[in-house]
């Protein structure tokens, strides 16, 4: 299996490691597996949002395994993560949105 993107390295990940903790996030604990299954579930629903290949997608939200469980999703859809730091002042995010400039932008708040 060759490893040349986000996506197939977390594929292989899976398949390697399965059932083994991947990402603990406080209490929560998900194995390799899961976060696959997870991010693949993500993927599906940013793709119903109309998110395509060559799309940018805004994350303005604080580390997280939700964070990280969106930003698989993204590359799984085939778009391009635009991270965006929560300490932003609201000027930078503004220009963020601009820059990001895709059909989705999530946020926690």
């Amino acid at each position: 299996m060759t490893i040349d993107t986000i996506p197939a390295a977390l594929r292989a990940a899976a398949s390697r490691f399965g059932d083994e903790e991947a990402l603990v996030d406080g209490g929560e604990r998900v194995t390799s597996a899961g976060l696959l299954e997870r991010s693949l579930e993500a993927a599906r629903a940013f793709v119903a949002t109309g998110v395509g290949p060559g799309d940018r997608v805004a994350i303005w939200a604080p580390n997280s395994a939700t964070w990280i469980t969106a930003s698989f999703g993204v590359y799984l859809a085939g778009a391009v993560l635009v991270p965006r730091a929560v300490t932003q002042i609201e000027g930078n995010i503004e220009a963020g949105r601009c820059h990001a400039g895709g059909p989705v932008r999530l946020g926690t708040g």
